[in-house]
């Protein structure tokens, strides 16, 4: 399937499962909002991704300090990078591992269903894209979203949509706000 490099998300059907607000300490908190997303090229089928979940995030800080730090987030966290859009200030990072990433059992980050031997995502080899997206709400509000869509491979050859448990999506949360504090 060809992309041409359009990559759309459609809204079909939102759960929110919380409130993007601050803390009394000032720390930003998440909304976890699980949708159905999908690819779609104007000369090809769609092709639905019912596993993406997206993160959204709302801090009391202009755009120009969030964004920097959400590009030092992927760095510190080694989540290796396949396109940054500096303009849109949107960045995409890729990680193809099994067993753990981060030091964190894969189980603990993604959902890949289960077999009778325990959690896929402790063994399968599991793809996990994670796009981050800065934008502005007011000149002294930014706004983080997060999508991350994964999927994993079982020995059999096998591939199985895996959904966010949303450890990852804290993962960059507490990096960003870590630097917010500094």
């Amino acid at each position: 399937m060809k992309y041409h490099g359009c990559l759309l998300t459609l809204v079909a059907g939102l759960v929110v499962s919380g409130c993007a607000t601050g803390t009394s300490s000032g720390a930003a908190e998440q909304s976890v909002i699980h949708e159905r997303a999908a690819r779609m090229d104007p000369n090809e089928v769609t092709e639905h991704l019912p596993g993406a979940t997206t993160a959204v995030v709302s801090f009391q800080h202009p755009v120009s300090r969030v964004w920097p730090l959400v590009v030092s987030a992927y760095s510190v966290l080694e989540i290796p990078l396949i396109a940054a859009d500096t303009l849109n200030r949107a960045v995409t990072g890729q990680i193809i591992a099994r067993r753990q990433f981060g030091g964190r059992p894969m189980e603990l980050l993604v959902s890949c269903g289960s077999s009778m031997t325990g959690p896929n995502a402790a063994t399968y080899l599991v793809n996990i894209k994670v796009t981050s997206r800065v934008g502005a709400v007011t000149p002294e509000t930014a706004s983080l979203r997060t999508v991350v869509d994964a999927s994993g491979s079982g020995t059999n050859g096998l591939t199985v949509r895996c959904s966010s448990t949303g450890v990852l999506e804290q993962m960059l949360l507490d990096r960003v706000n870590t630097g917010l504090t500094q």
